[in-house]
């Protein structure tokens, strides 16, 4: 499945899972993933490979700590931003 545009995910401070994004494959805009304190992992985004302009951004999300599922993205046309995670982040 891709999306042409953005997919953002922010300031939902009750998201504990994002798995219902499983079939992801590429998105048009950008990625962003911010202020969702309960969420512990990226796992939904393992098919995820492609990302276009807008880049990806994962920020304060006090709880993340697991970042391997994004391991499969080969292509981020924009920025990648990574900050305020107050977590150990295990990488890919």
């Amino acid at each position: 499945m891709n999306v042409n545009s953005s997919l953002t995910l922010e300031e939902n401070t009750m998201l504990a899972s994002i798995r219902g994004f499983s079939v992801l494959q590429e998105v048009g805009g950008g990625v962003t993933v911010c202020g969702s304190n309960e969420l512990q992992s990226l796992a939904g985004l393992e098919q995820l490979s492609l990302i276009g302009k807008g880049g990806l951004s994962i920020c304060n999300n006090a709880a993340l700590y697991d970042t391997s599922a994004i391991a499969g993205v080969i292509n981020i046309a924009g920025a990648l931003d990574v900050r305020d995670v107050l977590g150990t982040v295990r990488s890919y």
